[in-house]
């Protein structure tokens, strides 16, 4: 699509794509931190969300539809700001500093301590020498 000129088809795939990935690591991460009761994940997001979220929830239950697990498919565009960084709502701050600050730190590298050889092989080597003598 990029290559045929097709730019604003191919920036909302993407925009889709991303936004799709970004609900599905809100809620794993959540489900992780939290639990599987959708109201302690729900506690975590800001009210205005959470209110979107639940009205959507009840509107698909009203019309016998199922109810998908992932709360965040729910979510506006817009509403991620407010619960994912600070500047918002105060659970915006929180969120950023217990869990997002954390998971978008630059990858870990090893130390010069990671590359010894780890106490566990070490010993497993006396062991085996025990034996064998």
């Amino acid at each position: 699509m990029f290559a045929s000129g097709e730019y604003y088809q191919a920036a909302e795939r993407t925009s889709k794509l991303n936004e799709h990935k970004l609900k599905g690591f809100l809620f794993n991460i959540y489900r992780l931190l939290y639990g599987e009761d959708r109201s302690s994940r729900l506690a975590r997001v800001d009210k205005n969300t959470r209110q979107y979220i639940l009205d959507n929830v009840s509107k698909d239950a009203a019309k016998d539809f199922s109810i998908a697990k992932n709360e965040f498919e729910n979510a506006n565009r817009t509403d991620y700001k407010h619960f994912m960084i600070p500047g918002g709502e105060p659970i915006g701050s929180e969120n950023w500093s217990e869990v997002f600050r954390r998971t978008s730190q630059t990858p870990y590298t090893a130390s010069a301590t990671d590359s010894q050889t780890p106490s566990h092989t070490s010993s497993h080597k006396q062991e085996r020498s025990m034996v064998y003598s």
